[in-house]
C-alpha cells in the first residue's frame, strides 16, 4: 500500500480500514503519533494493540521525513527531526524489510535491537551515525546498504547479526566502525576507488571486500564433465597448516567474545538521558531558578534508587566553585540531584526537574557561557554516560528568602503582626527594590484594603518596606515588615489567613516565602 504527501500526525486515519497492511510504502511527514502506530503495526516491544495481530513486513519510509512533534505514547515513540530514536522499532516481531528515509541522519541506539525477522535494510546517503547495538541480536538480517556520507558505527551495532554476509557500502572513505560493531566473516562491496582505503582501515580490512569490477569478473564455475563412475582413488587429506589452525582458534575467540559481550550488554545497568532542556526563570521556594528538565531511560535497574547528578561548568571546562554550601555536591562543585525510582527493568523517566537558584551561580552580575554535565548513579558508580548542554547565563538579578518568620507585640498604635524576613540578594548592585508581606484567605484570595493605608496597588492588605544595596552580593537579615491587626479589616470574622512574602527589584517578583497559616479569631 502506498501512501503519498502524508501530513504529519494522520497516518492511523489513512489506514484506519487497512491496518493489516503487509506492505507499506509512505512519502511525507511522520512524527511521533504516527510511530506509535506503526509500532503497533510491527508488533514492537511496549506497542499498543492495533485490534489484531501485527502483519507488517515490508516498511519504505526512503520517501518520508522523520518531523518532532506530535503526542507518542510511549518514550519511545517520541520523534527528533531525522532520526530514528533509541528503541524506536526494538524487537519487531514482523518486520523483515526497513527502507530508511532517503534524508535520515541518525539511527539511536538500540533502535532495531532484536528485530529477528528483520532480513534487508537500506539507509540513504545523509545517515552519519548508527548507535550503540542498533540492529544487534537481528539474527535474520543479511542485507544492508549504506549511503555515501561520512558515518559512525557504535559499538555492537551489528552484534550477533551472524547472517549479515552482504554490505554495501558508497561512501568513499570507510565508516569509522568501532572494533566490536560487526560479526566476524562480513563480506562488503564498496566503490572501486576506495578499496585501498578499505583494505588499509583496521576493522573493513578485515573484510572480504569486492567491488562492482571484481564482481564483473569473477567467473562462473563450469560444470564438471560426465564420467563414468568409477571408484575413487583414496586420497589423503592436506594436512592443516599451523597458521591455519592459529587463525582460526583467533576467529573462535573473537565470535565468542563479541556473543559475551553482547549477553552482557543486554544485562548490566544502562542508563542514558533522551532529551536536556534549561528553562530560565522557573520559580520555587527558593527564588527564581534555572531549572533543568530530563528525560532519560535506565535498564536493568528495577527498584534500585537511581541518582540524578547536574554539574555546573565554566567554559574552559573548570568547574563552577560553591562559597556557601548550600547548593554544592561532596567534591565541593557547585551541582544539584535528585533521585529516581526505576519500578520495571526499563523504565522511561519523562520529566526530572533539577532546580538551581540565581543565587548559587556565585558568578556576580558579568554574563558567561556554561556548560551543564547530568550523569546517572547506581550504588556508588556512574551508570552510562554523561549528557552535557550548554547554558548562557545572562547576570540575573536574582534573590532568595532564608527564612521567615511571624512575631506579635503591641505598640502605640495597638497591636501588631511583624514578618521578620531574611533574604540573600545577588547581582543587584546599585539597585533598590521592595520587601512585601501579603495577606491571603486560605484558599488564595487576597484580602481586600478598605482605608488605603496598608495596602497594594490593587487593593491587597500588605506592608512593605525598602531597601537598596551597593554590592553584588547581600544578605539582609531579620528585615520586618509590621501589619498592624486594625488593618486586616477582619473584626468579628473567624478564617484561617495565609501571609507570603515576596522580595521585588525592577517591578519583578524575584523571590517568594513559604506561607505561613494562621487562625484569625479577633
Amino acid at each position: 500500500m502506498r501512501l503519498e504527501h502524508l501530513i504529519a500526525g494522520t497516518l492511523s486515519e489513512q489506514l484506519h480500514n487497512d491496518s493489516e497492511v503487509k506492505e507499506l510504502v509512505i512519502s511525507g511527514a511522520i512524527n511521533g503519533a504516527d510511530v506509535t502506530f506503526l509500532r503497533s503495526l510491527c508488533g514492537c516491544e511496549g506497542s499498543k494493540p492495533c485490534g489484531h495481530a501485527p502483519v507488517l513486513q515490508v516498511l519504505d519510509l526512503s520517501g518520508a521525513r522523520i518531523v518532532s512533534g506530535g503526542f507518542a505514547e510511549d518514550a519511545r515513540a517520541v520523534t527528533g527531526a531525522d532520526e530514528v530514536g533509541n528503541y524506536m522499532f526494538s524487537q519487531s516481531r514482523t518486520l523483515k524489510a526497513i527502507f530508511l528515509p532517503d534524508g535520515l541522519i541518525r539511527i539511536g541506539s538500540r533502535a532495531f535491537f532484536g528485530c529477528r525477522e528483520l532480513q534487508e535494510v537500506r539507509a540513504g546517503d545523509s545517515l552519519s551515525e548508527i548507535g550503540e547495538m542498533a540492529f544487534m541480536n537481528c539474527s535474520s538480517l543479511a542485507s544492508l546498504t549504506l549511503g555515501a556520507h561520512p558515518m559512525r558505527i557504535g559499538r555492537f551495532a551489528f552484534g550477533s547479526c551472524r547472517q549479515l554476509t552482504r554490505i554495501t557500502v558508497t561512501a568513499p572513505i570507510p565508516p569509522m566502525a568501532d572494533p566490536m560493531a560487526f560479526c566476524p566473516g562480513c563480506r562488503a562491496q564498496v566503490p572501486d576507488d576506495a578499496l585501498d582505503a578499505y583494505k588499509a582501515d583496521d576493522v573493513w580490512g578485515k573484510f572480504e571486500l569486492v567491488t562492482e569490477k571484481t564482481l564483473a569478473v569473477e567467473p562462473e564455475p563450469e560444470p564438471e564433465p560426465e564420467s563414468e563412475v568409477e571408484e575413487p582413488e583414496k586420497q589423503e587429506k592436506e594436512p592443516v597448516s599451523e597458521t591455519d589452525t592459529q587463525r582460526n582458534l583467533e576467529l573462535a575467540k573473537l565470535i565468542a567474545a563479541v556473543e559475551e559481550a553482547a549477553q552482557k550488554m543486554e544485562t548490566k545497568p544502562d542508563a542514558w538521558v533522551e532529551t536536556m532542556v534549561v528553562q530560565d526563570r522557573f520559580s520555587s521556594t527558593n527564588g527564581e531558578c534555572a531549572a533543568l528538565l530530563v528525560s532519560g531511560t535506565v535498564c536493568n535497574l528495577k527498584n534500585v534508587p537511581v541518582r540524578v547528578e547536574a554539574r555546573l561548568f565554566h567554559e574552559d571546562g573548570s568547574p563552577l566553585a560553591d562559597t556557601n554550601q548550600e547548593y554544592a555536591l561532596p567534591d565541593g562543585q557547585v551541582g544539584v540531584e535528585t533521585t529516581i525510582y526505576p519500578k520495571f527493568d526499563r523504565s522511561q523517566f519523562s520529566r526530572i526537574v533539577l532546580r538551581l537558584p540565581y543565587t548559587e551561580f556565585h558568578l556576580g552580575g558579568r554574563p558567561e557561557t556554561l556548560e551543564w554535565q547530568v550523569a546517572f548513579f547506581a550504588g556508588g558508580k556512574q551508570v552510562g554516560e554523561i549528557k552535557h548542554c550548554s547554558y548562557q547565563w545572562a547576570g540575573i538579578s536574582c534573590a532568595r528568602i532564608t527564612s521567615f518568620r511571624l512575631e506579635s507585640g503591641n505598640g502605640p498604635s495597638g497591636s501588631y503582626l511583624d514578618g521578620v524576613v531574611s533574604f540573600k540578594l545577588n547581582n543587584s548592585a546599585g539597585k533598590s527594590g521592595n520587601c512585601v508581606l501579603f495577606l491571603f484567605y486560605e484558599d488564595g484570595k487576597p484580602v481586600k484594603d478598605r482605608n488605603g493605608s496598608f495596602c497594594s496597588i490593587d487593593g491587597q492588605v500588605c506592608s512593605s518596606a525598602m531597601f537598596s544595596t551597593k554590592y553584588a552580593s547581600a544578605l539582609f537579615s531579620d528585615f520586618r515588615l509590621r501589619l498592624p491587626l486594625s488593618e486586616f479589616h477582619l473584626d468579628g470574622v473567624k478564617a484561617k489567613l495565609k501571609l507570603i512574602v515576596q522580595v521585588f527589584v525592577d517591578n519583578r517578583a524575584l523571590a517568594t516565602s513559604v506561607p505561613i497559616i494562621i487562625n484569625w479569631n479577633h
